[in-house]
């Protein structure tokens, strides 16, 4: 299944055509404001792929992703600096074969597509249980009134009965 992609950043390695090639949607961004316009577009990133362009990572992009989408964030790797790549879902050092990073970014996407799927699916039932768990807070309630009124009925019937008009 295609996706759609963003690739953020200058295409150093000529990876959009090898994108596009296997079957991707790719739109390229140059700036935090074009890749907010695509988070905030009906047709949104299913990932968002870089690079650390002349050893400099661009944390503006790494923040606005993790911020506003749960798209996995991919880095391909165009320099030898270190920092931490916690922040990304996938790293595709240099000089990786187009066809072995193409593999792991499908594989990434599937199960990125699997979470969200099993994650909708538990907002569903989540949803579900508050509804059931409201209903049942309504029937206790009128469980409860129920016995409070057949406890003051029981307690009236039980009471001896005292004529008014007899003299104690």
């Amino acid at each position: 299944m295609a996706a759609n992609l963003v690739y953020f950043g200058v295409d150093t390695c000529h990876r959009l055509p090898v994108l596009m090639r296997a079957g991707y949607t790719v739109e390229n961004c140059y700036s935090a404001l074009q890749l907010e316009a695509v988070f905030d577009s009906s047709c949104p990133a299913e990932a968002v792929l870089m690079t650390d362009h002349e050893g400099k990572l661009p944390q503006d992009a790494i923040t606005l992703t993790r911020s506003r989408s749960v798209a996995p964030l991919i880095l391909f790797r165009d320099s030898n600096h270190s920092y931490a790549e916690s922040a990304f879902d996938l790293v595709v050092p240099s000089l990786t074969a187009p066809g072995q990073w193409l593999e792991q970014i499908a594989l990434l996407l599937e199960e990125s597509r699997v979470l969200r799927a099993k994650s909708a699916l538990l907002r569903a039932e989540s949803r579900m249980l508050q509804h059931e768990a409201i209903l049942l807070q309504r029937d206790a309630a009128e469980l409860r009134e129920k016995t409070r009124l057949e406890r003051a009925r029981s307690a009236h019937e039980r009471a001896p009965y005292r004529n008014p008009f007899a003299g104690e």
